[in-house]
């Protein structure tokens, strides 16, 4: 059976929960453009050897770890 629940250490916001936290990151946004900081946006993904090098093993234990079909 497929479980709909999020992910452990995630939610999902809907309604006005997600409104004002739509509001706050637009509001922090703005703020910042106005000191002259500009957006970046980076992947929601990354190579596991960024963290795992530079983090220790409480971060190591905590991630979720892919293989990609060429077993990378």
């Amino acid at each position: 059976m497929i479980s709909y629940e999020p992910l452990r250490g995630t939610k999902d916001y809907f309604g006005k929960e997600a409104y004002e936290i739509e509001y706050i990151i637009n509001s922090f946004i703005e703020v910042a453009e106005k000191a002259g900081y500009t957006e970046a946006i980076t992947p929601l993904i990354e190579q596991f050897e960024l963290f795992s090098l530079k983090g220790g093993e409480e971060l190591r234990k905590t991630m979720y770890v892919f293989m990609d079909k060429g077993g990378r």
